[in-house]
C-alpha cells in the first residue's frame, strides 16, 4: 500500500483510522441525557463584573470602514464671481463683468493655494464675465459704427 504521507510515516498503517485520533463512544441521540447524581445537568451561570480585557480605551472612534469625508468649503469669491458676472449680462454690464473677471482670478489663485472647492463657479465666472464683456464691446462698437454711418449719409 503506499503512504500519501511520505515514507516512514505509519499514521495509516496501524487500525485506528484518521492518524490515530480517538472519538468517545456512539451514544443514541434519542435517549435524554440525565446526569445521576443530580438529575439535571449543571452549568455555571454568566459572570459578572470587570471584564477580562481591561479598562476601556477613550479617544478616537475604531476605524469602521471607507471614512466620509466631508466635502471642502466653497470659496466666497467663486460664487460672487458667478453672480456678478450674470449681473454683467443683465442689468449692469460692463462694471460687473470686470469685477466678476477679477474676482474669478482671485478666487482660482485662493483654491488653489487653500484646496477649497468652488473651481467650477469660478471658471464659470470668468467664462460669463469675459463673454459679457466681449458683447459690451461688439454692442457700443456696433452702436458707434451705425452713429458715424448715419451722420454721415445724405438724405438730398
Amino acid at each position: 500500500m503506499v503512504n500519501p504521507q511520505g515514507e516512514g510515516s505509519d499514521a495509516f498503517e496501524k487500525d485506528e483510522p484518521y492518524g490515530g485520533q480517538q472519538y468517545p463512544p456512539y451514544q443514541d441521540p434519542n435517549t435524554s441525557y440525565q446526569n445521576p447524581q443530580y438529575g439535571q445537568p449543571q452549568y455555571p451561570g454568566p459572570q459578572y463584573g470587570q471584564p477580562q480585557y481591561g479598562q476601556p480605551q477613550y479617544g478616537r472612534a475604531p476605524y469602521v470602514g471607507a471614512g466620509f469625508r466631508p466635502a471642502p468649503a466653497t470659496n466666497t469669491l467663486a460664487i460672487v464671481s458667478l453672480v456678478l458676472a450674470v449681473l454683467g449680462l443683465t442689468f449692469v454690464p460692463l462694471i460687473a463683468s470686470v469685477c466678476a473677471v477679477v474676482c474669478g482670478h482671485v478666487a482660482k489663485g485662493q483654491i488653489k493655494r487653500n484646496g477649497e472647492g468652488g473651481s467650477g463657479f469660478a471658471t464659470a465666472g470668468l467664462i460669463v464675465g469675459y463673454v459679457s464683456i466681449a458683447l459690451f464691446v461688439l454692442v457700443v462698437g456696433a452702436i458707434f459704427i451705425f452713429a458715424i454711418a448715419a451722420s454721415n449719409s445724405s438724405t438730398y
